[in-house]
């Protein structure tokens, strides 16, 4: 299959997206003709960065070849750059640059960098050991109590519920725990023994849905209680070299020379599956980088139990 580096430009825009995460002002594009003397100008990224009093343009160009980046490449870029009176230039190459294109790039004030995914750090013998704590859901309950005076409306006493989970507000209260827990708004603490937390969005007064016949087309409503999630969590440590987590990427910039890392956390959870876990001893002595996360699997929610709850004594 033809390389038509589209691939690499998708890359560059993700990692200076990242790169810009603490610039409200930032905004970054893929693929944008911009105006010259001579008509538009084609450039993998551009970045337009607003200040109170200017308007910053930052044009990026990426070069998915198999060998260095010659000197010529480099005046190319430089012409489009002065075309579109651009203030800042930065080129991105797989394979490095050549020494003269280095030299030169320095004198015309252009950045350089080197962008490789995880794939490629063996080839700058790359070791940063890393150490993952993962964090996941062991048990998750939902406990509720429901008075007797509201059992009693119940037609035959008979409550059946959904198989997709329960319905408290219209709400399905499965849906809406694995989503808390993906995006970090369900809030625990983080010990390793049961909590009882409360579910965000859902308040009081609480509604319970439930069908009351065999019919499970009609529902009811039956008011409760004291809503509440029982959460018990469980951690396990993993220690891995920075090459193997997937989709990781490695930025240097050539006349700096240092690196910076990547880490696709959307893909932690796959690589997880070809390391063995290590033990809390390990982890005690361990030196390096440290990543904690929440695994971002869909959470097993169970309904626990009701609670009859007496009527108070008048």
């Amino acid at each position: 299959m033809q390389n038509t580096g589209k691939t690499f430009e998708k890359a560059i825009e993700e990692v200076f997206k990242l790169m810009y995460t603490n610039y409200p002002g930032a905004t970054i594009h893929r693929d944008v003709f911009l105006n010259g003397p001579d008509g538009k100008r084609q450039f993998d990224v551009v970045i337009t960065l607003k200040t109170p009093d200017d308007e910053l343009i930052t044009v990026i160009e990426g070069k998915d070849y198999k060998k260095k980046i010659s000197v010529e490449k480099l005046d190319e870029f430089h012409s489009k750059m002065k075309d579109v009176k651009a203030n800042k230039g930065i080129l991105v190459s797989k394979m490095g640059f050549s020494t003269t294109a280095i030299s030169k790039a320095k004198r015309l004030g252009i950045t350089l960098y080197s962008l490789n995914d995880h794939t490629e750090f063996k080839e700058f013998d790359i070791r940063i050991p890393i150490l993952i704590e993962e964090i996941s859901p062991r048990r998750m309950d939902i406990i509720y109590n429901i008075s007797r005076e509201e059992v009693i409306k119940v037609p035959n006493g008979t409550m059946s519920f959904d198989k997709s989970g329960l319905v408290i507000n219209n709400q399905n209260i499965s849906t809406v725990i694995n989503q808390t827990w993906k995006d970090g708004t369900l809030k625990f603490n983080l010990v390793n023994q049961d909590q009882d937390i409360q579910i965000p969005t859902i308040e009081a007064p609480f509604l319970l849905r439930y069908f009351p016949h065999k019919n499970l087309k009609i529902t009811s409503e039956a008011e409760i209680t004291d809503v509440k999630l029982k959460l018990t969590i469980q951690y396990k440590y993993y220690v891995c070299d920075i090459r193997d987590i997937m989709h990781s990427k490695m930025l240097k910039n050539i006349d700096k020379e240092n690196l910076t890392f990547f880490v696709d956390t959307n893909s932690i959870t796959d690589s997880l599956k070809n390391l063995t876990p290590v033990t809390r001893e390990y982890v005690r002595e361990f030196t390096g980088i440290q990543y904690v996360f929440k695994v971002r699997n869909t959470v097993d929610v169970s309904f626990d139990r009701m609670i009859l709850a007496e009527p108070p004594v008048k």
